[in-house]
């Protein structure tokens, strides 16, 4: 049902034909009402109030410009700041000046009670925008005026709060606005994160309760954050209208009604799910229409029994929003129901002049049959004042307005989502990376379809670094189809972490990234290091750590260890004291093999002039064919014992001399 916006005319009077606050016609027209009617009212109310308001900006208004008052509407909506609107007959355009009324100037609607003993505030706030209109009817001055709660639609914010409690949050934004917070319930909910991405405060506080199935108020410069009073606490019917303004009764203070009820999108359940990113798990939750909300109608046909009228149980699911806790999606699925709930029948009634009635207070309809006599409570609520028709009150009941921060349209899925592998088996040998995906926060039973990954892509070359089953996943969606997924990355969450590094991440000192890594599952990794402290460079090693290979960009040199045995072996490439060390330790064994090897030790001019040096404690030299000891001057061999063996000939030659010396020579 819809709500007609604040500030539509009805057509202008000056001077009004009933003494006393209310208007017997159908809705908005009184004139097809016998005129005896308007001055003898069927019932007796308790108190009956003057059909016009007292206003005052600062001060009451001075008689003369009280007189030219043609129309007064004063409109309450849940979820949204009081308006007032007054219309003034103005010919001579000195309504502005005479009053001093300006942008900011303090407005306030009161009605008083034909005794002139009570007085009740129906509207408190200050003027936003004024009008000026010149038609057939005449020359007019607009006031529009809202209740405090319009400073917080003043700009729009980006900002975020780390790891607030919704009524720090609340009262930040209260006291940028000059509010004070009033009645909060709920307001020790801790929120790590929470952003203000480009909104107004008043979006972010409405949308905020709105998620929690709370409205928005602001009563003087009070803001509150309250739960929607149930329709079961509104007065019981035989109270009677006479007895209780609360309760609107046919051929008393009802005046004219159109109500509906309607199994069109009824539903028996709320289900919301989300995926809590810490403990790697959906989060869920089902509200029943009636056993978990306390609902905004009762009438004679439940929600549950309008959902169930053609069999079964339809229920409505809700998954495309980020939740991430038990608790939100609990308070989402609540809220979610009393919404559909209400949403089952609605309510548009005119009443006599009545001031007590307001949006978020519940009514009782009494008098006009069943399913629709019941309790409700009222979603909007407007106050009239004009020459022709008195005081009036008209409500609505039915779904809430909109909200500032709509949820994404029904199978849709805009923007990006988690999810977790199941299947990386990719049919017909592809082995391009493909993974089926399971969307928790949807379903925990749907699986999608084989979605493409991204890696390093291309025509032949590029890579592949698919995920495995069980790694949740950043998950996009081609033009928004939740048919249509792709793999973006992999994330950590509270149970999946990265593979322990032996260097830093980060550097505490400076904030500078020390590494990067690509690591598999089995601990086997490539590192990128950048530390000022620590090790520089490529270091590659396995999962179990006994083999490794780091390129030192440091100490401009490489190390290659292997740990298989009891002593490493380490191949040590050392570029600026230039030295080779490859070490196999003392049970070690080091073996070159090749066509030919070649060991040469260089001079500092590039020839074959440096020094070089076998070492051991037994050194064999064995060639299978011959073997050839050359000195370029002198060649020497030294021992304590020296045996020189042949199993055919020896033959010693000297070109000049040859000298065996000894203290005792044998030769046999």
């Amino acid at each position: 049902m819809a709500i007609p916006p604040a500030g539509v005319p009805s057509p202008r009077r000056t001077t009004s034909t009933i003494p006393t606050g209310w208007c017997p016609a159908p809705m908005w027209c009184c004139q097809c009402w016998p005129r005896s009617l308007w001055r003898n009212p069927v019932g007796r109310r308790t108190e009956l109030y003057a059909a016009e308001p007292a206003v005052a900006f600062d001060r009451p208004l001075p008689p003369q410009w009280a007189d030219r008052l043609v129309e007064t509407q004063v409109d309450t909506v849940m979820g949204r700041p009081a308006e007032a609107v007054l219309w003034f007959r103005d010919p001579g355009h000195a309504l502005l000046t005479d009053l001093r009324v300006t942008i900011s100037r303090p407005l306030t609607v009161e009605v008083t009670s034909v005794a002139g003993r009570t007085h009740r505030l129906v509207f408190g706030g200050e003027v936003v925008g004024l009008e000026t209109e010149v038609d057939g009817n005449g020359t007019f001055t607009k006031v529009r005026a809202m209740d405090l709660g319009h400073r917080l639609m003043r700009g729009r914010r980006v900002a975020a709060y780390v790891d607030r409690t919704l009524a720090e949050v609340t009262g930040e934004l209260a006291r940028r606005n000059g509010l004070t917070v009033g009645k909060m319930v709920g307001g020790g909910e801790r929120i790590a994160h929470l952003s203000q991405p480009n909104l107004t405060d008043w979006e972010l506080l409405a949308h905020l309760a709105e998620e929690r199935g709370r409205y928005l108020t602001v009563h003087d410069r009070q803001l509150d954050i309250r739960p929607i009073p149930p329709a079961s606490s509104a007065p019981p019917a035989e109270a009677g209208a006479r007895g209780n303004p609360f309760v609107l009764q046919h051929g008393r203070n009802l005046r004219s009604v159109r109500a509906v009820v309607s199994s069109l999108e009824a539903v028996s359940a709320v289900q919301v799910r989300g995926w809590d990113p810490v403990a790697k798990q959906p989060v869920t939750d089902l509200a029943d229409v009636e056993r978990d909300v306390g609902g905004r109608v009762r009438s004679g046909f439940p929600a549950r029994r309008l959902a169930s009228a053609f069999g079964g149980s339809p229920r409505l699911l809700v998954a495309g929003r980020p939740y991430t806790t038990a608790r939100q999606v609990s308070a989402a699925a609540r809220a979610l129901a009393e919404e559909a709930a209400a949403g089952t029948a609605e309510l548009e009634a005119a009443v006599v002049g009545t001031p007590q009635l307001s949006a978020g207070l519940p009514v009782t309809l009494s008098g006009i049959g069943e399913p629709f006599s019941g309790q409700y409570t009222v979603t909007a609520c407007r106050h009239s004042f004009d020459g022709e028709c008195g005081y009036r009150t008209r409500v609505w009941v039915g779904r809430l307005p909109p909200p500032v921060v709509p949820p994404p349209p029904p199978l849709c899925g805009l923007g990006v989502a988690t999810g977790t592998v199941v299947d990386i088996k990719e049919p017909d040998r592809g082995e391009r990376g493909a993974v089926r995906l399971r969307l928790p926060w949807l379903s925990q039973d749907y699986v999608t379809d084989w979605a493409r990954s991204v890696h390093f892509g291309g025509q032949g070359g590029g890579g592949v670094f698919s995920p495995e089953v069980g790694d949740e996943v950043l998950v996009g969606f081609e033009h928004g189809r939740l048919d249509r997924p792709y793999v973006l990355g992999g994330l950590y969450n509270g149970v999946d972490g990265p593979t322990g590094h032996e260097v830093p991440l980060v550097d505490a000192d400076t904030g500078r990234l020390n590494r990067r890594s690509f690591v598999s599952r089995a601990g086997d990794r490539v590192e990128l290091l950048s530390a000022a402290k620590q090790p520089q460079g490529v270091r590659l090693q396995t999962g179990d750590g006994k083999v490794c290979a780091h390129l030192d960009r440091k100490n401009t040199g490489m190390v290659v260890t292997a740990a298989g045995g009891d002593t490493p072996v380490r191949l040590h490439l050392d570029g600026q004291n230039q030295q080779v060390t490859l070490d196999a330790g003392a049970k070690g064994t080091v073996t070159i093999r090749a066509g030919t090897v070649r060991i040469e030790a260089a001079s500092e001019d590039g020839g074959a002039g440096g020094a070089l040096v076998l070492s051991g404690k037994d050194v064999t030299v064995t060639a299978s064919g011959s073997l050839k000891l050359e000195g370029g001057t002198e060649t020497e061999i030294t021992g304590k014992d020296v045996t020189a063996t042949a199993t055919a000939n020896l033959k010693l030659n000297g070109d000049t001399k040859t000298e065996i010396t000894g203290k005792r020579v044998d030769i046999n």
